[in-house]
This record gives C-alpha cells, sequence and structure tokens, in this order.
C-alpha cells in the first residue's frame, strides 16, 4: 500500500474516532440531562400532589378530587396509589404489570415494562393522625423515545460526516502526494542509465568515442536528475504553511529569464502588477519556456502579456486530446505521456494554483499554446 494512502487510513480513523467520541459523550450527556429534568419534575409534582390526596383521604367521594385525577392522567402522565396497612384506598395508577419501588423511600427506581418506561416512588404521610404509604409512577417513556432518536440522528450525521471529510481529506492528500509520487517515478530513468553506463566503464574496454559517448549520456541524464530533484524542493515549497508574497512585475520576471531563450519574442501590451512568490514565479516562467523551447526546437517562441494575462504559444506537435484533458484537470499522467514535461505542467499548476491563478494549455496541429491569468 502507499505510504500516502496509509497516512489517508490513519487519518481517517482518528478522526472518527474523535468524532464518534464526541457524539457519544453528547448523546449521553443530553440525556442524563433530560433524565435529571424528568426526575426533578416527577419530584415536583408528588410534592404539589399533597393537597389532593388529602382531600381524597378525608374526602373520598369529592367530586372536585375525582374530576381533578383525571386531567393530571392525560396531561402529566402522573399517577399514585393511596394504601393503608396493606388496604388500598384509592388508586389512579392502570391495571400493568407490577411495579418495582426502590427501597429507599428518598429514591426513584426505573421500571421497563412492555414498551413503556416508568419512574417509581413511595412515600409515607401521616394525614389525621393516620400513617399511609403513597405510590408514585411517572410515565417517562417520552425520554427514552427522544435519546433513541438523538442516538439515530447522532449515527446518522456522524457516518455522513464522516463520508463527506474522508472524500475530501482522500482527494487534496491525493493531489498533494501525486506530483512527488510521479517525480519519484521520474527519477528512476536517470539513475538507472547512470548506473549503467557507469558499470560498463569500469567493467568493459572501451574505445575513447565510447567514453564520450557514455559521458555525454551521463552528463544529461545528471542535469534531468537535477531537474527532478529542483522540482522537489519546489514541491517542498508549495506545502509550506505560508510564502513570502510581494508586488511582481511580470514583464520584470520574463525579462530576468529571456536571455537563457534566444528564440523568445516577448509582447507587452498592458503593464500589471500581482502579488506573488519571487522564486516559485520564476520557477513558473522557466519550467514553460522550457518546455515550448524544447519543442519548438529552432523555431520562434511567443510569449504575449496582456495586463494579468500571460500567453506562451510555441510550435510544436499536436498533444492528443485526452493527454490535454488531464494536463487541464491535474490528473495524473502516465510515464509515456508526460515525458518529463507533462509532469512540469502539473508542477506549474500547482504554483498558479497557490497564486489564486487559472493556467489553461491548447493544441493543435500547428502551435500549443498555454495561457495563465491571475
Amino acid at each position: 500500500m502507499q505510504l500516502w494512502k496509509k497516512n489517508f487510513f490513519f487519518v481517517v480513523i482518528l478522526f472518527q474516532s474523535l468524532l464518534f467520541a464526541g457524539l457519544f459523550f453528547f448523546v449521553s450527556y443530553s440525556f442524563q440531562q433530560s433524565l435529571r429534568k424528568e426526575a426533578r419534575q416527577f419530584r415536583q409534582w408528588i410534592d404539589d400532589s399533597q393537597k389532593l390526596i388529602n382531600q381524597i383521604v378525608e374526602d373520598p367521594s369529592s367530586g372536585l378530587a375525582r374530576e381533578f385525577i383525571p386531567v393530571i392522567h392525560e396531561q402529566q402522565q402522573f399517577y399514585f396509589k393511596i394504601t393503608n396497612n396493606g388496604e388500598e384506598l384509592f388508586s389512579s395508577i392502570p391495571e400493568y404489570p407490577l411495579i418495582e419501588y426502590s427501597q429507599n423511600k428518598e429514591q426513584f427506581s426505573i421500571t421497563r415494562r412492555a414498551r413503556t418506561v416508568y419512574l417509581a416512588c413511595q412515600k409515607d404521610r401521616t394525614i389525621g393522625g393516620v400513617n399511609f404509604e403513597v405510590s408514585f409512577i411517572k410515565d417517562a417513556s417520552s425520554i427514552y423515545l427522544e435519546q433513541r432518536q438523538r442516538v439515530i440522528y447522532s449515527l446518522l450525521f456522524g457516518i455522513l460526516f464522516s463520508l463527506f471529510l474522508s472524500t475530501i481529506i482522500y482527494w487534496q492528500m491525493k493531489k498533494i502526494y501525486r506530483p512527488i509520487q510521479n517525480l519519484s517515478h521520474e527519477l528512476r530513468t536517470p539513475l538507472t542509465l547512470i548506473s549503467g553506463y557507469s558499470e560498463y566503464l569500469m567493467r568493459m574496454k572501451t574505445t575513447e568515442e565510447e567514453k564520450m559517448m557514455m559521458s555525454q549520456e551521463i552528463f544529461q541524464e545528471s542535469q534531468h536528475l537535477q531537474e527532478v530533484i529542483e522540482q522537489l524542493l519546489i514541491m517542498g515549497d508549495l506545502t509550506e504553511d505560508e510564502l513570502q508574497m510581494e508586488k511582481l512585475q511580470l514583464s520584470e520576471l520574463i525579462h530576468s529569464l529571456s536571455h537563457n531563450y534566444p528564440q523568445l519574442n516577448v509582447s507587452i501590451f498592458e503593464e500589471a502588477e500581482i502579488q506573488g512568490n519571487r522564486v516559485l514565479l520564476l520557477r513558473l516562467f522557466d519550467n514553460l519556456l522550457d518546455n515550448a523551447s524544447r519543442a519548438a526546437e529552432e523555431l520562434e517562441v511567443q510569449l504575449r502579456i496582456s495586463g494579468k494575462e500571460v500567453e506562451i504559444s510555441n510550435p510544436g506537435t499536436q498533444i492528443p486530446e485526452s493527454q490535454l484533458r488531464k494536463m487541464n484537470r491535474g490528473k495524473k499522467l502516465t510515464q509515456a505521456e508526460y515525458e518529463g514535461s507533462g509532469q512540469g505542467f502539473l508542477i506549474c499548476r500547482e504554483i498558479v494554483s497557490l497564486h489564486q491563478g487559472k493556467i489553461t494549455i491548447q493544441s493543435d496541429a500547428q502551435k500549443i499554446i498555454v495561457r495563465i491569468i491571475f
């Protein structure tokens, strides 16, 4: 498995662990708060029911009490039963299975019967000098239903958010590692050739002409290797959090490189300043002009500056449409496709993107055009 994929899985697993741990804490805390609130409300209703219980005990046939109790049942799901020495005097508790009460009469118990959850409590009350035992229950199913919904919604949120963020992380990490991965592959070719020629020179008897030819090949591959390493260093700069930005003239940057490209023809229609990093922009234009000069061979390369737009055109072999689409979208090219220059264009694309600009490449049978807008 590639290193960046291992890093991706590690980051995603770590993120998901933190996310679902946070969601679990939120769900548990919310449920505990809801349960405490329900318990406080239950205790308050127990205290408020004292007057009604006194009235029932003193006058069991009281019409006012009998009318008020159904309202309590419907609105508050609150029930109670009054007993004296095991004899039931009054009960509004529905015919449910036995409710379990806590031995400590200052504490509540939670009992589940079928699909209903109850808070239950027993209290001793003295009314008119007589001791009574009052059992209270309250239907607390609503908070458990809310908790189930809370768990389901939290899981859905966690899964969807995790998928969304994992997708973003995947493409960002792939985007970061792709150019470096391509460059690392490109290192193999010059290293293999240099190693092969060096071993041949050491082990085989060669003529002076062969030595000269192989030395030239080693030198050219060393230059290529140096270019690749410089590109890797540029990619390192691209990963920095902050880059030194300054006001720059596009024409000044181009003129500082023009002596390296004698076939370059520069046309300036309008001057403009841009905010950019000098080192990266010099690398950008040097890379593009080098590619254009190689493709044009001895023919003229045209560079036009119009405000914050730069256009480079040169004669060259037409680039296949499929390869153009990949280059314009920043897609990975195969070894046969980029042949060094395509990879350079991808690095140029990263530099332009870092400067909040846009770069495109077009090609037909006569010429290749690269257009940059800052």
